[in-house]
């Protein structure tokens, strides 16, 4: 009995692992990075931990990798803004995929890349969907609508996310608008 609830629990987790993040994602083809540096605004995402006025900034540093430079307003961290830095890693066949990390640890270009620019026209919105695989087979997925205008209609998002969701088959989770 022992033996067989455990092979039964095994043989679920086997099956969740499976299923994990999507290797060959598609992605934006030719993507430039170039391009897409510059400010952009969170307005709409499945990443609740964020505040209000979401920023992102990206430029290209020296190494060759994407410098990034997140800030958003919380409350809880004393009424203020709060800032921090990173770095995405993409590789030139492929720079739509990167591997961004968050503070000083610099990104390894290993596994499934968790920034994936599904698409974009660089002037005005870009759609970002990211997946980390987590232990026992789980998946963590994140999907965002960073525009260049902080200012859009509830209309418009809500076009921008039914379009990433359209990308993504499966993808249910919910958005949170950040205007």
């Amino acid at each position: 009995m022992k033996f067989s609830l455990v092979a039964t629990l095994a043989a679920i987790n086997l099956d969740e692992a499976q299923a994990g993040c999507d290797r060959n994602l598609k992605t934006m083809s030719n993507f430039d990075v170039k391009q897409y540096q510059g400010r952009w605004f969170d307005v709409s995402s499945t990443w609740s931990r964020g505040g209000p006025c979401t920023t992102a900034d990206y430029k290209i540093k020296d190494n060759g990798n994407l410098g990034i430079l997140n800030r958003m307003w919380i409350w809880w961290y004393f009424m203020s803004y709060f800032e921090i830095g990173g770095e995405g890693a993409y590789n030139v066949d492929d720079p739509s995929k990167l591997w961004v990390s968050i503070g000083s640890k610099k990104p390894v270009k290993e596994g499934v890349s968790n920034y994936n620019v599904m698409w974009t026209d660089y002037k005005n919105v870009s759609l970002v969907y990211g997946c980390k695989d987590k232990w026992w087979g789980r998946t963590e997925e994140t999907a965002w609508v960073l525009t260049r205008d902080w200012n859009l209609s509830d209309e418009t998002i809500n076009r921008y996310e039914n379009q990433i969701e359209s990308m993504l088959p499966g993808f249910d989770e919910t958005f949170t608008k950040h205007t």
